[in-house]
C-alpha cells in the first residue's frame, strides 16, 4: 500500500491537526523569549503572561468610564 493511501487512526488524526498550531505557539513563546530578553519593554512579541493580564483586564474588568467589558 501506497503512503498516500494510509489513513491515520483517529487519535494520530487529531493529533497530527493539533501540530502546526503546537508549533506555532512554540515559534512564538521562542521568538518572544529571544525578544524579551534583549529588550524587556518590547511590544511586537509581548509573552503570554503579558497578553494573559490584558485579556483579564479587557474581558474581565468592568470599565469605569462607560460601565461595560471592553472586549464585549
Amino acid at each position: 500500500m501506497r503512503a498516500i493511501n494510509v489513513k491515520p487512526r483517529r487519535g494520530l488524526r487529531i493529533l497530527l491537526g493539533c501540530l502546526p498550531f503546537g508549533l506555532l505557539l512554540l515559534a512564538y513563546v521562542i521568538g518572544s523569549d529571544m525578544r524579551l530578553s534583549a529588550s524587556a519593554h518590547d511590544k511586537l512579541l509581548p509573552g503570554l503572561g503579558t497578553m494573559a493580564e490584558a485579556v483579564q483586564q479587557y474581558a474581565f474588568t468592568v470599565d469605569v468610564r462607560t460601565g461595560n467589558y471592553l472586549m464585549w
